[in-house]
């Protein structure tokens, strides 16, 4: 954005560009901070995010200005720039296409930001009124003020999407993110088992834990949530798509995080009922939480003969750990269903 202020300022051959010069309007195609209007608007924190919402500011701006300069023919009904604009026909005009236009994406499920059509509906109505307008105010003609404002427009999509190439950057649709929120709920859990095989006061490492569910986890969900909602817009092109399993398995994800929540009540219902497991208990319980462990920590190769369900200890793991057992294996089946996931920039029917 600072780029584009800098070069409408110093650089005449840009500021001064224009096509479809007529009569007195002489002012090019930085009209009004088109281009850095169009950059504001592309920009989201996303790749992915940013190339599809500058596609659907494109389509918007041509399909609005299209409407627009249609729109000043028949409610002047002449094709010359001379002829004044009936106010009351712009006015029906714009109400019939804008209602219009707000059905057909209504029914598409895609006026404003949705996951599927995006907001191309919303740039449609803008576009064609503020053009309609200042065509009826006079301060330019209808083919200078839509020529100059795609091109405007076509000048900030590409300056943001130009941004959005160059590392670092962000990209929602990747499944790390995902993993990243995965880890905090393995983390935390880990946490609190650790605590209890170490004999630990197991207040405090509630107190831990339940801060931990509060803070660093909804954090990491939010943050997730966030970005594959802004890479999924438009998703319905081939281009920078998210792959589907990737959002059903975010849902699965917040199922697990309602189970730590489960177990964090057990914990504290242990707490009220003062019978706490003692380190000094040893015999198998503990070797079963030790290999749960060995998973949560990432160490140990029993993890897959434990979490298989199969065996004597693992029967004693329902019986004493049932919530940190179920938990365990959902963080396996997340971690392995995240590794399928697929990111590559252009999707065939097949994939």
């Amino acid at each position: 954005l600072i780029l584009l202020v800098i070069i409408s300022v110093y650089w005449e051959g840009y500021s001064n560009f224009a096509l479809l010069q007529e009569g007195d309007f002489t002012t090019g195609a930085v009209f009004s901070g088109w281009h850095m209007l169009a950059y504001s608007f592309a920009w989201l924190p996303t790749t992915e995010g940013t190339v599809k919402k500058g596609t659907q500011r494109l389509i918007g701006t041509c399909l609005g200005g299209f409407l627009a300069w249609l729109g000043v023919i028949v409610c002047s009904w002449s094709y010359s720039d001379d002829a004044p604009v009936n106010p009351y026909a712009l006015c029906a005009w714009l109400t019939v296409t804008t209602t219009a236009c707000a059905h057909f994406e209504g029914a598409l499920e895609g006026f404003g930001p949705k996951v599927d059509w995006g907001t191309t509906g919303m740039y449609v109505v803008m576009t064609q009124g503020l053009i309609a307008l200042e065509v009826y105010q006079r301060i330019g003609t209808k083919g200078g003020l839509v020529t100059n404002r795609v091109v405007a427009t076509i000048t900030g999509i590409l300056m943001s999407a130009l941004v959005q190439m160059i590392p670092p950057n962000v990209k929602g649709r990747h499944p790390n993110h995902a993993r990243k929120y995965v880890a905090e709920m393995k983390s935390a859990v880990a946490g609190l088992a650790t605590s209890v095989r170490q004999g630990r006061d197991l207040t405090e490492a509630t107190n831990i834990f339940e801060s931990r569910l509060k803070k660093e986890v909804p954090k990491a969900r939010r943050l997730s949530l966030f970005l594959l909602n802004d890479a999924a817009q438009l998703n319905v092109l081939p281009v920078y798509r998210v792959d589907p399993k990737l959002t059903t398995e975010m849902e699965d994800i917040i199922v697990t995080e309602a189970f730590l929540r489960l177990l964090l009540r057990e914990a504290k219902e242990r707490i009220s009922a003062t019978d706490h497991v003692k380190p000094e208990d040893s015999g198998a319980k503990w070797k079963e939480l030790d290999d749960l462990l060995a998973f949560l920590v990432g160490e140990g190769a029993e993890k897959d003969r434990i979490l298989d369900g199969s065996g004597e200890e693992s029967q004693l793991i329902g019986l004493h750990f049932p919530i940190i057992r179920a938990i365990c294996k959902r963080i396996q089946f997340h971690e392995s269903r995240l590794d399928e996931v697929k990111v590559a920039i252009f999707w065939t029917s097949e994939q």
